[in-house]
């Protein structure tokens, strides 16, 4: 972690009140030994600090074994992170959309049929306990069914953990209409350029915090090229700003395709977030990592080499599933080898707090 005075961010969370007095930083060693107050730079919507005497947060790296940070607020969250991300713009943190509640893994679809709410709670509690951001849920179910299947599974999901969800569904229509079943704003998961799907959603989230998973693709289906993808996107932009959606809001999927039919490995992907990415800094380029490996033996490792080096063309947004000790730990990993992670304080506090063992 980066902290350099006013050089750094506070970025409260939305939906967050975060009271404290000050922030102080102690430095490492005699590169940086004075003590410095951290300026207030952002505020996210509807996010609230408030500046009153009382609580300091210390961030202290000058024990020998870089020892572990100590915060102290007036309120956090069991997540990754506390309720307060202090970082240097240039430094972005992985967001972890859990993937597990889903009609279509086995074990959720029997727990939908046979209306198992305490199944459901649990798997919303450990992945919440383990650090996802986002808990995603899909119904995977037919159309008619859909719309009551998951207004019921974001009751479950919202009963036992207050992380947002995430309104995974192909119907714009039923994404539009979860929103107002949602206690506070989440991720619209998705919409595209088919079928005038962010006609539907994009005003409904116009003038919210919610953000939203933007596909790129179009009524001509998936884009061949890397300059259609961008064409889509350039689309898509264009459609977001018509509601004052800013690129800080959206998570882009730049369409990850099965690798065994891919002509050109991941090349088409990484071409178009890495432009992405130059163009909108501040815009989030998301995937489902377990989509590449599709129809392969011994996936895993598919999806952890795509994991890496998607991190490298500028992911920093990733449906999988967060109990997934090993696919966290490189995460972390990358994001050190990535120069994210001063230090790797990070990489060891995640290390001392178990987040690299097997959750059962």
């Amino acid at each position: 972690m980066r902290l350099r005075g006013t050089d750094s961010l506070f970025t409260v969370g939305r939906g967050v009140t975060l009271n404290i007095e000050n922030l102080t930083l102690k430095g490492r060693g005699n590169r940086e030994s004075e003590a410095k107050t951290c300026a207030l730079v952002r505020v996210d919507a509807e996010g609230t600090l408030n500046l009153k005497a009382g609580a300091v947060i210390t961030d202290n790296y000058s024990s020998e074994d870089g020892g572990p940070r100590s915060f102290s607020f007036t309120k956090t969250y069991k997540n990754r992170y506390p309720a307060v991300n202090i970082a240097n713009e240039e430094e972005k943190s992985m967001i972890i959309i859990g993937e597990k509640i889903n009609g279509s893994i086995p074990a959720v679809a029997k727990a939908i049929a046979e209306k198992d709410e305490a199944f459901i709670r649990e798997l919303a509690k450990k992945e919440a306990e383990a650090g996802a951001h986002f808990i995603d849920v899909c119904a995977s179910a037919p159309e008619s069914e859909e719309a009551a299947i998951l207004k019921w599974l974001i009751s479950l999901v919202e009963s036992v953990t207050d992380t947002p969800i995430s309104i995974d569904s192909p119907s714009a229509k039923v994404c539009a209409e979860a929103v107002a079943w949602c206690k506070r704003p989440g991720l619209v998961n998705s919409v595209s350029m088919e079928g005038g799907k962010t006609s539907l959603v994009f005003p409904v989230i116009a003038g919210t915090p919610w953000q939203c998973v933007a596909l790129l693709s179009d009524d001509s289906g998936i884009p061949r090229t890397v300059e259609k993808r961008l064409e889509v996107f350039d689309a898509l932009m264009e459609e977001a700003g018509r509601y004052q959606i800013t690129p800080e809001r959206l998570h882009v999927d730049p369409l990850v395709e099965m690798l065994c039919t891919s002509e050109d490995g991941i090349a088409k992907v990484v071409q178009t977030m890495s432009t992405i990415k130059a163009r909108y800094p501040a815009i989030h380029l998301t995937g489902g990592a377990s989509n590449i490996s599709f129809n392969l033996p011994a996936r895993k490792f598919i999806n952890r080499a795509f994991i890496v080096l998607s991190m490298n063309a500028g992911m920093d947004s990733a449906i999988i599933d967060p109990l997934n000790a090993e696919m966290i730990a490189l995460i972390y990993a990358t994001e050190a080898l990535l120069g994210r992670d001063d230090f790797c304080m990070e990489y060891i506090g995640a290390f001392r707090e178990g987040r690299f063992e097997q959750k059962k």
